[in-house]
This record gives C-alpha cells, sequence and structure tokens, in this order.
C-alpha cells in the first residue's frame, strides 16, 4: 500500500524536480560531447559532495580494498563519481545517445552474441544481467537494433514526479518497462515466459534476500532472477558496458551464459562475473550504492 504523502514532503518532491530539470536544461544547451564532459564534472565535485555519495564511495572503498593506498581509492572515487554523471545525462539524452552508440560508439563482443541470436530466433526467453556499471543502456540500444525488443525491471523511487519523470524516459531507451512490485512483477513475469528478452540489474541490495559473496563482503542479494530463469527455461546472459578512455563510447560484451542449478549458485555465479569485471574497472562500478548494507538500497 502506498503511503500518503505530506505537504512538506510534496513540496521537497517539486523542488527536486525542479531543480534536476534546471540542471538538465543546462547541460543540454551544451552539444553533446560536452554536456557529457560538464555533467561529469558537476557531478564528481558539486553534486557528489553535497549528496553525501563521494564519503560512501570511499567508505565502501575502504572496506572492500583496505590494502590500498588512501591516493589510490580517491582516484577510484573521483572517476566513479564522474561515470555516475555521465551515466546519468546520458540517460537524460535518449536520442543522442542513441544516436552515438549507432554511429560507431559501442562496439558489441563475447561469447553470448550468438547465443542471444539463437535464442530469440528460436523464441526462447532470455534474460540479460547487468550491474551498476559502465552503461548497461549501449548494449540494450544495440540488441533492440537487432529486432529484439528489450523490456525491463526497475525499483520505483518513492518521489512520484521524479518516478514518472524517470519511467518515461526509461521508455525512450527500452520497449518496455516493469515497476517492481505484485502488479509489474507479474507483467514483467508473463512477458518472459512468453519468449520475451528481459534486462535486470544483479547487483541491487534487497534487504531480505541471500548472503551472497561480492569482492569478499556478503552482500544482501535477491536470488529472484535466478528462480525466473529455472521458473521459464530463460537464458541468463550476464552483460558489461565498459566504458572506454574518451568517457563516451563502450566495448559492450555479452558474456557466456550462467548454467542453470540451484537459485544461490546461480546468483552467486553472476555476482562473480561482475566481480571480475569491477577488479578490472573499479572506477566503473557504482560505488555510491549502500550495497552490502541489510535494510538499505
Amino acid at each position: 500500500m502506498k503511503t500518503k504523502r505530506s505537504t512538506k514532503e510534496k513540496l521537497i518532491d517539486e523542488a527536486s524536480v525542479r531543480l534536476l530539470d534546471a540542471i538538465i536544461r543546462r547541460a543540454h544547451r551544451l552539444p553533446y560531447q560536452e554536456r557529457i564532459e560538464w555533467f561529469a564534472n558537476r557531478a564528481e565535485k558539486v553534486i557528489a559532495p553535497l549528496a553525501g555519495y563521494r564519503r560512501r564511495t570511499l567508505e565502501n572503498l575502504e572496506m572492500v580494498f583496505p590494502d590500498r593506498s588512501h591516493a589510490e581509492k580517491r582516484e577510484i572515487a573521483s572517476k566513479s563519481l564522474g561515470n555516475f554523471g555521465r551515466t546519468l545525462i546520458e540517460f537524460y539524452s535518449p536520442e543522442d545517445f542513441k544516436n552515438h552508440i549507432r554511429a560507431g560508439g559501442a562496439s558489441l563482443e563475447g561469447d553470448g552474441v550468438q547465443e542471444l541470436h539463437n535464442a530469440c530466433k528460436s523464441g526462447r526467453p532470455v534474460l540479460m544481467v547487468a550491474g551498476h556499471f559502465g552503461n548497461y543502456l549501449a548494449s540494450a540500444c544495440m540488441v533492440s537494433d537487432f529486432g529484439y525488443p528489450v523490456a525491463g525491471l526497475y525499483r520505483p523511487f518513492t518521489n512520484p514526479l521524479f518516478d514518472s519523470k524517470y519511467r518515461s524516459t526509461l521508455l525512450q531507451h527500452l520497449s518496455f518497462v516493469f515497476p517492481q512490485g505484485k502488479r509489474g512483477t507479474f507483467a514483467f513475469n508473463k512477458h518472459l515466459l512468453g519468449g520475451g528478452l528481459c534486462a535486470i540489474f544483479s547487483d541491487v541490495n534487497e534487504p531480505e534476500g541471500e548472503l551472497i559473496n561480492f569482492l569478499g563482503v556478503p552482500a544482501p542479494t535477491a536470488v529472484s532472477a535466478a528462480r525466473l530463469a529455472l521458473r521459464t527455461n530463460a537464458l541468463v546472459l550476464p552483460f558489461f558496458d565498459i566504458r572506454q578512455e574518451d568517457g563516451l563510447s563502450f566495448r559492450s560484451v555479452i558474456e557466456a551464459p550462467i548454467a542453470h542449478d540451484d537459485p544461490v549458485s546461480m546468483t552467486q555465479a553472476i555476482t562473480d562475473r561482475l566481480e571480475a569485471r569491477v577488479l578490472e574497472n573499479p572506477d566503473q562500478w557504482f560505488w555510491v550504492h549502500r550495497r552490502w548494507k541489510r535494510g538499505s538500497v
């Protein structure tokens, strides 16, 4: 049941959305490349410190990489927050982002690419699993251009105005969007059962989930994606969009499928794939998340 929001909360909701709109409008005055750089800089040096994201990022890095130097962790934090900013403004620049990808801004590779084609052509359900790493929308754009509509499951925001804005923008990147919750999850499952292709994040904090090892620390993780894959016989494909040195282009990798097993083992295998990518490029994962805390998101 939705909780009725107070007048104060409604005013804060409205002010937050207006502020975001103003920042996005300011960014959109710039050409695409300059826009991405400008927003990345603002996210790293202004938004993140004010929102407490830099502090949280450094706390997570200290927990996971206690033996690394403070200078190295500060550098990872700065680049990670910049990537967070780039991803956010790319999200709110849907047409420019997709045009950039289609003009050669991403390359697609990996053992799972042919597996994806085979499954989609045969009508087998496909569950693509991503982490908050790089920018997963690059792969979504290319897969959609193959003629395979991509559906996504997302966690609604408490601010209904922001949630509406986020959902409408997400629908400019994906073909279908289902909010988490009884009705949305049911529709998501039905879509997958019908032979659909669905994308889902594997690294979202789930307070009631299983403790799955991630970067050496147990993290509460939902095993529902694995259960769904087993129930629908869906092909499970981890994928990663690795941002390149120019800050704009991507090397998009669809990895070999995750073997069907028990849900906890499958979820650990999915998490291990993400962990390997994070260790290769730690500055591309969203360290701003409260990934390891019970009762947090």
